[in-house]
């Protein structure tokens, strides 16, 4: 009855720590393949960052690209009268304004007169006007679509960053987790087979009474 009941209590205390260790390497197996899943995850997220700020480069170097001309255009006078003597619309539309105006003004008979000169220099200086200020309007549109394309790259890198973060700590956690759970188990085992040598002591203390 004690022999049986000693080499019961070797069989346990073998058991429980076979069993500690299967249970540690399955903690540390489920903390590994979470790790895994989670460096997965980051490098999803980074790839889908960078797919997002290449689909908004485009914009943002055109708003780049059209800041200088629009701030010079605003700002400089000189750069306002080249812009309207260089522009080859302008050229169309004035020479179609004087056409329409010196034969208004001929058939009034008032051709050579101070009046035609002065609504030509008025008809031209309101053509120009308006093709600087529609140029400045498109270049304004660019530069705040590359603005915006700007701010969108920034809010998507910073929402990367966080979750990035936090896929970093939930992989942290998983392991450290991981590596207690297999402390546990492994210290679990050892304290039943303790346990278990203890009862082996005791049967065989009370044999020998």
């Amino acid at each position: 009855m004690g022999v049986g009941a000693a080499i019961g209590g070797i069989a346990a205390g073998v058991g429980s720590i076979y069993g500690a260790n299967k249970s540690a390497k399955a903690s540390r197996k489920a903390a590994s393949t979470q790790a895994q899943a989670t460096r997965a995850a980051i490098a999803e997220n980074r790839r889908q960052f960078q797919q997002t700020r290449g689909d908004l480069a485009p914009f943002r170097q055109a708003g780049t690209a059209a800041l200088p001309g629009l701030t010079s255009l605003v700002t400089d006078p000189n750069a306002q009268r080249d812009f309207i003597a260089q522009n080859p619309f302008f050229d169309a539309l004035a020479n179609d304004a004087q056409d329409r105006l010196f034969n208004n003004q001929a058939a009034k008979g008032k051709l050579g007169s101070g009046e035609t000169a002065n609504a030509l220099q008025n008809s031209l200086m309101l053509l120009g006007s308006d093709l600087l200020n529609q140029n400045i309007a498109q270049r304004q549109n660019l530069v705040g679509m590359g603005q915006n394309a700007a701010a969108q790259t920034g809010t998507f890198g910073a929402q990367s960053a966080r979750t990035i973060a936090d896929l970093r700590a939930q992989g942290a956690n998983a392991q450290a987790a991981g590596t207690v759970g297999a402390a546990n188990a492994q210290n679990q085992g050892i304290q039943n087979a303790i346990n278990s040598g203890i009862g082996i002591y005791g049967l065989s203390k009370l044999n020998l009474g």
